[in-house]
């Protein structure tokens, strides 16, 4: 009985062993595995992938250009088309989380498909809009857009809570301001922005009443945040940060240097912050897609390059640090989509020691 009993006791302790041998391993496995996970793709045919907009850790929405637009609600694992409503042909460029429900804009004139678009019970329905450049939500809950006027030339226009019934507010803005990335509101000076490929910054303190020219900075595709409410500008071969009037000033990858690529198409750069303030930021690179920006908003450190990972020299067209999981979502132009295998805050996401070197504007 006792030879019995100890081997029993034997194999127990072994069996156990070898359960916590496992577990630790795979415990190790787990917090120092840090990569990339790719996920479904978007279904989008081509380079067409235009934008991303996340609405929780399992829900967001892609444009996909010609294509119209992707939903998917399982986390990634597979997307429906959701054109109901959407005229043929349709250019749709990015889609908007507003308070009055899910929008997207699309490119082009009215017989074309362009304008403001809503979606309502499994349809998007289109406004009174044509050509739109960008489109804002303001502090009261109304709409405001650059479009073209039927005279041609774009003009600032607002609607009422969401009705996507707009009114011209303003005059020509300015010659020449075609292919704009989008409308952007100042979240600390409140001031409008509009970026374009005709006519740099045009900016507005009047609600869209009045426009002029903000600094003396090149065309670009778009505006994003700082952790602290600044405002970047995405020129077509650099970044800059808003610092009072008219300045700008250049923090990061003039054209030519640090491996960025010169890019003159619309939403080429898109943006994230993290829960810990840190914001991230993609683009079109040769070596890194994706760039992290500490707090104080000068210093751009790639990502270490992880295989797999999102392509190395294609475009990134979204960027998503999901809501509860911290993780971050990235989808490319190929319609490629990948997720870090670990949270960015909480893993410390791997990026080469030391900051890219900031040029300083002029």
């Amino acid at each position: 009985m006792r030879r019995s009993s100890s081997g029993i006791e034997v194999l127990i302790a072994a069996v156990l062993l070898t359960a916590i041998v496992f577990l630790l391993t795979s415990c190790k496995r787990s917090t120092t595995g840090q990569g990339w996970v790719a996920l479904t793709p978007t279904g989008c045919t081509g380079t067409t992938t235009k934008g991303l907009t996340v609405v929780s850790d399992t829900e967001w929405w892609v444009a996909c250009r010609a294509e119209g637009i992707r939903h998917t609600t399982d986390g990634g694992s597979s997307y429906t088309v959701e054109n109901m409503g959407l005229p043929t042909p349709v250019d749709i460029t990015r889609i908007e989380l507003t308070t009055h429900g899910v929008m997207a804009v699309g490119l082009g004139g009215q017989a074309d498909g362009g304008g403001v678009y809503k979606y309502v019970a499994g349809s998007w329905v289109r406004g009174n809009t044509h050509t739109p450049i960008g489109l804002t939500e303001m502090g009261n809950g109304d709409f405001l857009i650059v479009s073209q006027s039927i005279g041609g030339r774009p003009r600032a226009f607002r609607d009422h809570q969401g009705d996507l019934q707009f009114v011209a507010i303003s005059g020509e803005i300015v010659a020449g301001v075609a292919g704009a990335g989008g409308v952007d509101q100042d979240p600390a000076t409140h001031r409008l922005r509009i970026s374009s490929e005709g006519g740099g910054v045009r900016a507005s303190d009047d609600e869209g009443l009045t426009w002029f020219a903000d600094g003396t900075v090149a065309n670009g595709t778009g505006f994003g945040h700082t952790p602290t409410n600044g405002t970047l500008y995405f020129a077509q071969d650099q970044i800059l940060r808003w610092l009072q009037q008219d300045q700008w000033e250049v923090v990061a990858h003039p054209s030519g240097q640090e491996g960025w690529k010169y890019v003159d198409t619309v939403n080429s750069f898109c943006w994230s912050i993290a829960s810990d303030g840190v914001l991230y930021i993609g683009g079109d690179h040769v070596t890194y897609g994706i760039y992290a920006v500490t707090n104080n908003e000068s210093l751009y450190t790639p990502f270490l390059e992880q295989t797999p990972g999102p392509p190395k020299g294609v475009r990134i067209y979204g960027v998503a640090v999901l809501p509860s999981s911290q993780k971050l979502l990235v989808i490319a132009r190929d319609a490629s989509v990948w997720l870090t295998a670990q949270p960015v805050v909480a893993s410390g996401f791997p990026r080469p020691p030391g900051p890219v070197r900031v040029v300083p504007y002029g």
